[in-house]
């Protein structure tokens, strides 16, 4: 008869925070795209979906991350005396040589990366139906929405209209709580008629 391990309650597990964050956890992937959301297939992955819509998932891996190059020695500036690298680049070229892994080696090696990046671009540059409507809508642009402060535009219609373009008796006057200067004044004057021509028009024929 094969003996039962006795079960033993694990003081350091929190079992209620375990089934909370389960409940809480959504495999669920947020499109904010209203084109990607449509095309998107709920059961597949997201890297899968990605490379089926045409899209890039990780720039990284399809554009990759340039090197960092050290600045080549202009005429006059003194060579950098680093003895520990050169030690160990001469090192590293004595054991590609007795090797043989050498410049073949390294042109392999290029050879396979640049490889796999052309594949990872051509995945990518596919013409497909949500690539063609994200391009539309980004050719279009989006037009930014600006906030119009009720609080500042009454001011600066009420001082319109008792000042006309007199700027400097803007400044000094005592509804200038914030005390903006005439040149300030000026610039939000021009801002004001010139983003919202209509509603500047009627507060300020008030």
């Amino acid at each position: 008869k094969v003996k039962k391990r006795a079960k033993r309650f694990r003081y350091h597990t929190n079992r209620k925070r375990q089934w909370r964050n389960k409940q809480t956890q959504s495999t669920e992937v947020l499109v904010s795209d209203a084109d990607v959301q449509a095309a998107w297939q709920a059961g597949s992955s997201a890297r899968s979906n990605f490379s089926r819509l045409g899209l890039c998932y990780d720039p990284g891996v399809t554009f990759g991350v340039p090197k960092p190059r050290l600045p080549a020695l202009v005429d006059g500036d003194a060579p950098v005396d680093d003895s520990v690298n050169d030690e160990g680049s001469e090192e590293r070229t004595k054991a590609a040589a007795v090797s043989g892994d050498g410049a073949a080696g390294k042109d392999a090696s290029n050879s396979r990366k640049r490889a796999r990046k052309a594949s990872s671009k051509s995945s990518v540059t596919k013409e497909t139906p949500t690539v063609a409507a994200l391009q539309a809508k980004a050719s279009v642009g989006e037009r930014v929405k600006h906030h119009i402060p009720q609080a500042d535009l009454l001011l600066l219609a009420e001082l319109v209209r008792r000042h006309s373009a007199d700027y400097e008796a803007m400044s000094l006057d005592r509804r200038n709580a914030y005390q903006l200067t005439p040149g300030q004044l000026r610039q939000r004057i021009a801002r004001m008629s010139r983003q919202f021509p209509d509603v500047w028009q009627k507060y300020a024929a008030v």
